[in-house]
């Protein structure tokens, strides 16, 4: 019919289920005369109320999802009045020069700006950065036949410490602490993991990114090689053996890396030694107790009286623990386990 048109429909937002965008390729905004779109989706993008890193880093994220499905977001209308008087306020105040068109920049310029008026969190403590590798690694599977769940589990990790500001030395510390960690992961055989930390320790990745990257990539060449030598009958065709969560336990106690099995100062007081005044542990004399030399906040400072006679001693005795654990401390002080374990990990 001439002269007639059909109106443009309309958009009911609704920050639950649904994120308004154009068909990829449109370059103006849902203001103009662009038809708008409404995508349904189980991952919802909700409104930002309050600006902050974490918030735009996720909506960065959903961003890019939807334009990979061909759809695109506009990231200021998934932000609410306060928030956008927020972000006006903040860029008039630092006289900012994109302070009276930040709305009209494309998504990837807006959350560089964003990123950079809201800046991550202040700097994380090497506490801080130790304990997310520690919690994180626990995740962490060798088995090379399924690497999805590390690759799952290398993404938690990243997407944690993008949040952080992390110092340079604390990230060389992180991924001497995850490499350790991979000789205390479930799945793999015990020789491919030490394989693996040798690949690490070799290549030396200066970021976590790379770090992880390597470990993929040199688990993915070990599983190629294993299938061809299933392929020519040197493996069985169930592949290596891997092992069970339980058999990890029972081998790796919680407090202990596996390391520290050794019959020196590392391990578990006999009978017939002399325990160690500074830890409770036998083979070696106070003068040369890593854990004093380090400052461990349980060890004894007074090579006179016994690490059980201790207050921390006692108070370990009663959790079960006949000498000092080298991964926690009695009061929970916060202090950096990365340069005690790494002295350790090199007697």
């Amino acid at each position: 019919m001439s002269g007639s048109r059909t109106p443009s429909p309309t958009i009911q937002p609704n920050a639950h289920n649904t994120a308004l965008g154009t068909p990829l390729g449109s370059q103006s905004g849902p203001a103009n005369d662009k038809i708008s779109v409404t995508v349904t989706t189980s991952q919802s993008i909700e409104m930002i109320d309050k600006p902050s890193y974490k918030a735009f880093v996720k909506l960065e994220d959903q961003t890019t999802s939807f334009a990979s499905q061909g759809t695109v977001v506009y990231p200021v209308q998934h932000m609410t009045q306060a928030c956008k008087r927020s972000i006006d306020l903040t860029l008039t105040m630092q006289d900012h020069a994109r302070s009276a068109d930040w709305e009209t920049l494309v998504a990837k310029d807006l959350f560089r700006l964003l990123k950079e008026v809201f800046p991550k969190a202040a700097n994380a403590s090497g506490q801080d950065v130790y304990k997310l590798c520690c919690d994180e690694a626990k995740n962490f599977n060798f088995d090379i036949f399924d690497q999805a769940q590390l690759v799952e589990a290398f993404v938690s990790l990243l997407q944690k410490l993008e949040l952080m500001t992390v110092e340079p030395g604390d990230v060389k510390q992180a991924i001497k602490q995850l490499t350790r960690e991979i000789l205390n992961g479930v799945g793999g055989t015990v020789n491919s993991k030490r394989f693996l930390v040798n690949e690490v320790e070799k290549a030396k990745p200066s970021t976590l990114e790379d770090f992880c990257k390597l470990v993929l990539k040199t688990q993915h060449e070990t599983k190629k090689i294993a299938m061809e030598a299933k392929r020519r009958g040197i493996l069985p065709p169930d592949g290596l053996p891997s092992m069970s969560r339980e058999q990890h336990d029972q081998e790796n106690p919680p407090d202990e890396p596996s390391y520290k099995r050794r019959q020196t100062d590392l391990s578990t007081p006999s009978d017939t030694a002399a325990a160690c005044p500074g830890c409770g542990r036998a083979g070696h004399k106070w003068k040369d107790c890593t854990y004093v030399k380090f400052k461990h906040p349980d060890a004894n400072s007074d090579p006179s009286v016994a690490w059980s006679d201790t207050l921390a001693g006692r108070e370990w005795s009663k959790l079960g623990e006949l000498f000092l654990p080298s991964r926690k401390n009695w009061q929970k002080k916060p202090f950096d386990y990365g340069p005690l374990n790494e002295a350790l990990r090199r007697k």
